[in-house]
């Protein structure tokens, strides 16, 4: 019973949080200009982008120990905190690899070297948010979790706008600060809830060892899984404009509303299967989740198609729709899977395989040749 309380907890926040997804971004490309709310998108997707990639798998190793009570949250915090910093620090030198042999593109070419540095420090304190919100998923703290959600929703429009007001739009500095202040609002918010509980300042290498080796054999699936997520946006990035990454997001966030479903059971689902001991019990209960997953997604894919190609696009972005309506549909083809995918790979996590990047090959693949494709149309 308490699977599914915090499984329907989880949807009603998921709903809220699409709601404000949906506005935002029906709003902010009017507002801010598709250019810029390109650059935007695509600051965002860099940063969640290499974060997970250069994690090596702690994060889901840390879910996997805490969730399954090999180790408490107050024997390790101190230790989750050291790593995220070191990761932090690895992922700010990666950003500016990626720029140095020109990567970013031509959206990073002309910033200034303040904008650069709100954009390195958000990347550093984003890393620690993503640490620390695996503690919290490991703890099973759903009730924190739906509200960091919440309000990382609301936040990115509301800042974006608010520095759009006190700054003006005529340069980027804006955009960079509005980024840099939404991470330091969450990682206050991040700290302020995981240090009411107890702690020990220790570091625990046999927590790191144990993490690492649980993480490492999920960390290429786990690569595989972003490169199907975002790698399309990142070499749309790399290698077009900011008004075409403007455009591609767009589509992209409006076609994964119908994620808010699964991404509400996944967290849940991992908690629940670390604690079961018996296989069978795990698969059974994978089985009957995905099959009630695999109807309602493609339901609601159907339904929501109809709504955004007949109603959204064209009432909210008529001067866009035409290279709206084939972007949309672009990255439609596997929706409905991957809302079961989405379900189905806690188990292949929870059951230390490792070969998950297999299942993704074709996938990686398809990724790059589609958005190439996009790119030349």
């Amino acid at each position: 019973m308490a699977f599914f309380n915090h499984a329907f907890r989880n949807l009603l926040a998921k709903i809220a949080t699409a709601g404000i997804a949906f506005c935002a971004t029906l709003m902010l490309p009017s507002m801010v200009g598709i250019e810029h709310f390109g650059i935007y998108a695509y600051i965002v997707v860099c940063i969640g982008f290499i974060i997970p990639i250069t994690s090596f798998g702690f994060g889901a190793g840390t879910i996997y120990l805490l969730s399954s009570k090999r180790y408490h949250i107050h024997n390790t915090l101190i230790t989750q905190l050291v790593l995220a910093c070191f990761f932090g620090l690895l992922n700010v030198l990666f950003l500016l690899l990626l720029n140095a042999v020109g990567w970013l593109g031509s959206s990073f070419d002309e910033i200034s070297q303040i904008e650069w540095l709100f954009f390195l420090t958000a990347c550093w304190m984003q890393t620690l948010n993503f640490f620390m919100g695996r503690s919290l998923f490991g703890v099973s703290a759903f009730g924190s979790l739906n509200i960091l959600d919440l309000t990382s929703s609301a936040l990115h429009p509301i800042l974006l706008l608010g520095s759009l007001c006190f700054f003006g739009g005529e340069q980027l500095y804006y955009i960079f600060f509005a980024q840099w202040l939404f991470a330091l609002i969450l990682f206050l918010m991040h700290v302020s809830i995981l240090f009411r509980f107890s702690f020990q300042y220790s570091f625990d290498k046999l927590f790191v060892k144990d993490s690492l080796s649980y993480g490492l054999k999920s960390w290429l699936g786990d690569m595989a899984l972003r490169a199907n997520l975002r790698l399309d946006q990142m070499i749309l990035g790399a290698i077009s404009t900011a008004t075409n990454i403007g455009v591609y997001n767009i589509a992209v966030k409006l076609t994964e509303l119908i994620w808010y479903f699964p991404d509400a059971l996944g967290p849940v689902l991992f908690n629940r299967l670390a604690e079961t001991d018996s296989e069978v019990v795990r698969i059974g209960l994978l089985a009957r989740i995905h099959r009630v997953v695999l109807c309602l997604c493609a339901m609601l894919s159907f339904i929501w198609i109809l709504v955004v190609y007949f109603m959204v696009i064209p009432c909210f972005f008529k001067d866009s729709s035409q290279e709206l309506n084939f972007a949309f549909f672009y990255p439609y083809a596997g929706l409905v899977n991957f809302g079961f995918f989405k379900i189905a790979y806690k188990i292949i996590f929870l059951l230390r395989q490792s070969n998950m990047d297999e299942l993704c090959k074709f996938g990686r693949k398809c990724t790059c040749i589609r958005t190439l494709f996009f790119t030349h149309s």
